[in-house]
């Protein structure tokens, strides 16, 4: 065969603009230009401050050890704004990952436990310090576990039998140690969670229980119990996040935060320090009676910040306060109290049934460096926040660089006015008509509700503007699972009438795809 000539290709991203749950946000607390995230299933992010963009430090990761992509939990050295820590795994393959240039090479040291940034714990956190030249690691499955030789070695620090860590942390001279726990082997019932928040004021050799809110049997709840989801502290207080599983949907009796994707009730605890012991010093849960748990909570000394999760009815809510939790105020709920510059076109409320897309907001921190601005984490992406200090606070997304989407299956057509029809995971799909900008439509219906996670699509040679695909409806309930049409090649979908009448289990199969979030095959 005689080669005539070669045709250079060229490869590039469809851009989707955000998408998946970032998991945590790390800032250094003394160098300005070192920020982290971490994401359950698209690996570590390192921004870049100078490009503007965030920089993916997992593009060395194989199909063969993927662990990487599974970020748990982020440490910095806070006198080596170029040492970066983090723990990753699979379940299979489990590692402590060091770097010494900010994320540019990556050493990974096996872990003595199963770890999974996509399971159980994955939203909770920061659940690895590094101190005084020691790792402390709260692990999912071995409680709480420390190194002195940078991971080369392991010891186990016992918490009363507790395996499921939901949070350690440490005061700047590692005194004082505080870690928080699924309450799973102190369980008196196996329904009930035990004690779940625990101190330490002798480096670790013993804990003592720390007061922590009574188990509430809410009738929508799985397990009941709180769980500790985020820590945080000022020069007056520390203030600690809860939160009590609903319906465990997914992630077993173990499950908490929103890993069940629903959460019955939470609580804000503050304390204080009293002749060197932690002690609780008042409840400071904002009355707000939706039912939802609270997570994301940070302290920069003047200003106090924290977030529900898995709130219900209208979606996730942000609070400022001023007087260390005495009162609370409102900068975001739904679509009020902020502006919004929705920056990528599929999070525009039109797409989302005119509501605000914001959910699952497990973190939130201030910046140690702009008292004015903030970043929290939501299951579509990071935002920032601005204008807090003057009181006209901006709400957009921050995800320039991110792409964590699950590219379930891709389609190209003949001709017609979009030539790719991606179908991704929880976003539904996207039909590109531009390559190289984000797609303005989605896959929604005529009021803007947008559907999920459509598995599979077809077309005909002949008439490839004429599409359908397999979604499932999205967690509202406002589309249904089943078959949608398009006539347009992507750009408009319409809900097709379900074949019933076939025979009696063949109708409740239907009646099972059009619940929220079931796949429709």
């Amino acid at each position: 065969m005689k080669i005539l000539s070669s045709i250079k290709y060229e490869y590039g991203n469809l851009k989707i603009g955000g998408g998946g749950f970032v998991t945590g946000i790390t800032f250094h607390p003394t160098d300005s230009k070192t920020l982290y995230i971490r994401t359950d299933i698209g690996g570590v992010y390192r921004y870049d401050f100078d490009k503007q963009t965030w920089t993916y430090l997992a593009d060395k990761v194989t199909a063969d050890d993927p662990a990487q992509t599974y970020p748990l939990a982020i440490a910095l050295d806070e006198n080596d704004p170029n040492k970066l820590f983090f723990t990753c795994g699979d379940k299979h393959s489990n590692y402590l990952c060091v770097s010494s240039d900010k994320g540019e090479n990556i050493t990974q040291k096996p872990l003595p436990c199963s770890v999974h940034g996509n399971e159980v714990g994955r939203a909770t956190g920061d659940r690895l310090i590094y101190k005084n030249g020691r790792l402390y690691f709260g692990s999912q499955t071995a409680g709480i576990i420390y190194s002195e030789d940078m991971g080369e070695s392991w010891q186990s620090i016992d918490l009363f039998g507790e395996k499921n860590i939901s949070l350690i942390w440490t005061d700047s001279e590692g005194k004082l140690f505080i870690a928080g726990c699924s309450g799973e082997a102190n369980s008196p019932d196996g329904v009930t969670r035990g004690h779940t928040l625990y101190c330490s004021t002798d480096g670790v050799k013993s804990f003592v229980p720390l007061t922590a809110p009574d188990p509430v049997k809410y009738e929508n709840s799985s397990y009941y119990g709180f769980v500790p989801q985020r820590i945080t502290s000022d020069s007056r207080y520390i203030y600690i996040t809860f939160a009590s599983s609903g319906e465990v949907f997914y992630g077993g009796m173990g499950a908490y935060a929103c890993d069940t994707g629903s959460l019955s009730g939470g609580k804000v605890y503050r304390y204080r320090i009293e002749n060197g012991v932690t002690v609780f010093d008042k409840d400071i849960t904002p009355e707000d009676h939706i039912p939802c748990g609270y997570s994301g909570i940070c302290s920069n000394g003047k200003m106090l910040l924290l977030s529900t999760v898995c709130r219900k009815n209208g979606g996730d809510m942000i609070y400022t306060s001023t007087d260390s939790g005495e009162s609370w105020k409102i900068i975001m709920n739904r679509l009020e109290y902020s502006r919004f510059d929705w920056n990528i076109p599929y999070m525009k409320p039109r797409y989302n049934g005119g509501g605000n897309c914001v959910h699952w907001i497990s973190d939130i921190k201030l910046s140690p460096f702009d008292s004015d601005t903030a970043l929290f984490n939501t299951g579509t992406g990071l935002f920032m926040i601005t204008g807090l200090a003057s009181g006209d606070v901006l709400v957009k997304p921050f995800c320039e660089g991110i792409e964590e989407t699950v590219h379930l299956n891709v389609y190209t057509t003949p001709h017609g006015r979009n030539r790719i029809i991606d179908i991704i995971g929880d976003l539904g799909g996207f039909a590109f008509e531009d390559y190289d900008s984000e797609c303005e439509n989605s896959f929604a219906n005529e009021n803007g509700d947008r559907y999920i996670t459509c598995l599979n699509a077809d077309f005909t040679l002949q008439r490839p503007e004429y599409i359908v695909a397999t979604p499932r409806g999205n967690w509202t309930g406002k589309t249904k699972g089943g078959l949608i049409l398009s006539k347009d090649c992507g750009s408009t979908w319409e809900r097709l009438p379900m074949p019933r009448g076939l025979s009696e289990f063949i109708d409740k199969k239907l009646d099972n795809i059009e619940k929220p979030n079931v796949d429709s095959g």
